[in-house]
């Protein structure tokens, strides 16, 4: 079964909003633009599906670290 199956299908569409390829946000890639889509859909993940920090990071292909990070800068730039 693919890695992006497991999270969620809506990714597809952010990541052919932003240009790049799926397999781009599943393995790591550290280009700005997937790092960007990795932001968001960790965000989407965590905050609207309810699902636990761990799996996000295990099927996105970053640390937990970097997930928390991402939310952290996500959650500063509203404040």
């Amino acid at each position: 079964m693919p890695r992006q199956a497991r999270i969620h299908p809506e990714h597809s569409i952010t990541c052919r909003k932003i240009n790049i390829k799926i397999d781009e946000l599943y393995y790591g890639g550290r280009r700005r633009n997937v790092s960007c889509a990795r932001a968001q859909a960790a965000h989407i993940l965590i905050e609207d599906f309810g699902i636990t920090l761990a799996k996000v990071t295990r099927n996105l292909g970053v640390t937990t670290s970097a997930i928390f990070n991402m939310l952290k800068r996500k959650i500063d730039k509203f404040n």
